[in-house]
């Protein structure tokens, strides 16, 4: 029996989530289909619901935001909702050639990413920038210029103009500096200084003395200077062997359980036709337990789609995420941190997509989906290259 019947035979609780582009950088992760995105009519599938779906305990969805930023490669973030303006879970970085993958999360995230969504940069872990640890965040500066189409246009004209108000404040308090001086330093020559006013003109130097503030555009450092601004817990999904058999494998640790996202064939009957003509698309991801009896759990599966629109379908085995985050013994696991710092324990078999090992599952899905829809962009422009260039020799 195959790991995909296994897991349907156990009537698991599943969360079926279709992966859309949204735009050209974007990606909308949603519980229900977009008929207008989809290969072909969604009314025959709509009729045929997969085995054991509960779509009553889906949240709304994910979105996946990528900020544009000339010169910058910038991380996306990956939010609840259907829209770039949601609360973030967490920050996804590539590395080059899709060799690992950074995924950092914090409780705090909300006030570290500014509305580009990029990490502000009084924000930023070291003052030179650099990083030197997983958990380390890179700030961005907002720069007194801005390219057409990159992100937060809006933020950009705002924060430009609080500083241009803040040079020219600093600039006419320089200006009234210099002219008290003036008075001053003209009053000591004609010894028009009295003992009845001198009380009160040693008051004004007091005053005229003060140390005057910087203005806007000199670099700031972070407002955490003796501690280091940190987030609370960093993932890296790396890509084992790139030049094997097993080239599409990439794995991480969670709470001392090893995962993998492996490619697979092995996918639902309704999807015969994806599997006979995309049989190398299409992934799954299994966790293996340590112990007398090695055991490998599958927790998700992705399904490639025939859609230019549509990146394919995420299975989700909630209640298989649910029995390993009590397998793992740590209550810590399934605890939940609220805006006011409170924590609370989350009932696993209603909140598990609330869980950080459910939120870490949707970005390492994320990072395999996108990363192998680019790394078969970049062969189909080879092949068309090598065509083109066959073609035109002869």
């Amino acid at each position: 029996m195959s790991n995909l019947d296994e897991a349907l035979s156990q009537r698991h609780r599943l969360s079926i989530w279709h992966v859309y582009h949204s735009g050209l950088e974007h990606v909308s992760i949603t519980p229900f289909p977009v008929p207008e995105k989809e290969y072909w009519s969604s009314s025959s599938s709509d009729s045929h619901r997969r085995p054991h779906e509960d779509r009553s305990s889906q949240s709304k969805g994910y979105f996946l935001h990528q900020p544009s930023l000339l010169f910058h490669n910038t991380p996306r973030t990956l939010r609840h909702g259907s829209e770039k303006g949601g609360d973030p879970i967490c920050i996804i970085k590539i590395g080059a050639f899709w060799k690992n993958w950074l995924i950092q999360f914090s409780d705090d995230l909300k006030n570290v990413i500014d509305p580009r969504g990029l990490v502000k940069w009084e924000c930023r872990s070291n003052p030179d920038n650099s990083i030197s640890s997983p958990r380390e965040w890179k700030g961005y500066k907002v720069r007194s210029w801005r390219v057409w189409g990159e992100s937060g246009g809006e933020y950009h004209r705002r924060v430009n103009a609080r500083r241009k108000a803040l040079k020219e404040e600093a600039e006419a308090e320089d200006l009234m500096m210099s002219s008290k001086g003036k008075i001053k330093t003209h009053d000591l020559e004609m010894g028009a200084v009295g003992e009845s006013t001198s009380s009160s003109a040693s008051q004004g130097m007091e005053d005229s003395e003060e140390e005057p503030q910087p203005s806007s555009s000199t670099p700031s450092l972070p407002a955490q200077t003796s501690q280091t601004r940190l987030a609370d817990e960093a993932f890296l999904l790396r890509w084992q062997s790139p030049f094997s058999i097993s080239a599409r494998t990439y794995c991480f640790e969670y709470a001392g359980i090893r995962f993998s996202w492996e490619g697979t064939r092995d996918i639902h009957y309704n999807h015969t036709w994806n599997r006979r003509l995309m049989p190398f698309n299409h992934l799954k991801l299994v966790a293996e337990i340590s112990g007398p009896l090695e055991e490998e759990v599958l927790l998700a599966q992705h399904i490639s789609s025939f859609s230019n629109d549509k990146l394919g379908q995420l299975w989700i085995f909630d209640s298989a995420v649910t029995k390993l985050l009590e397998k793992t013994g740590h209550p810590s696991k399934w605890m939940k941190t609220t805006e006011n710092n409170e924590r609370f324990s989350l009932d696993l078999d209603w909140d598990v997509q609330q869980s950080r090992l459910y939120e870490l599952i949707m970005a390492t899905s994320m990072c395999m989906i996108l990363g192998e829809w680019q790394k078969r962009a970049v062969i189909r422009v080879l092949v068309s290259l090598c065509y083109l260039g066959l073609v035109l020799s002869h």
